[in-house]
């Protein structure tokens, strides 16, 4: 099958430019689904400030001489570092995928 450069140019004059302004209208429920998913970051924050806040506890009580095993300590930091890397990367992820957006649009 031989590929004329003539029909090639052809097919392209024929097709339409996409409309994206059109296209990505906010809907009429967009500031609910923002707010439901800012909601949710911030329950998810306020439970990683929570698990640091008892690996902090947990040291403490340690370092003091409290009745708190060695073990339990170690867990309760890692833990909260776990957790801590886990949102590091979903900032990481949600970062780039704003980039990449912005980047759609230029």
């Amino acid at each position: 099958m031989d590929i004329n450069s003539n029909d090639i140019n052809l097919s392209l004059n024929k097709l339409k430019p996409l409309k994206l302004s059109e296209n990505l209208k906010p809907s009429d429920n967009t500031g609910e689904v923002l707010e439901g998913f800012g909601n949710m970051l911030k329950k998810e924050m306020d439970k990683i400030n929570n698990t640091q806040a008892n690996a902090n506890s947990a040291v403490e009580t340690y370092a003091s001489g409290g009745n708190i095993e060695l073990h339990n300590v170690i867990a309760a930091v890692e833990k909260a570092n776990m957790k801590l890397q886990l949102a590091v990367q979903v900032r990481n992820r949600l970062i780039s995928g704003y980039q990449e957006l912005w980047r759609m649009q230029i």
